[in-house]
């Protein structure tokens, strides 16, 4: 679990103790990417929110404690 913790594959929540999926896990997924392109799904809601808030969305995940930014949306106007 050490070995996978430092390597980002494993996350543990410093409160619970509960260990999940890392980042890295993510990453190294082509079925995953290939199978469920999290950004073909997001990209046309981020749009509509982006156009409604007239902000930019971002989409991100966790990666230990920073964010590893996967897209960005404008609105149309901006």
């Amino acid at each position: 679990m050490v070995t996978f913790t430092a390597m980002e594959y494993l996350v543990q929540d410093p409160e619970s103790g509960k260990f999940r999926l890392g980042p890295e896990v993510m990453m190294l997924s082509r079925a995953f990417r290939e199978n469920l392109d999290i950004t073909k799904i997001a990209v046309p809601v981020m749009r509509e929110i982006a156009n409604e808030v007239q902000e930019l969305v971002y989409l991100a995940v966790p990666k230990g404690e920073d964010m590893l930014y996967l897209e960005a949306v404008s609105p149309e106007n901006l």
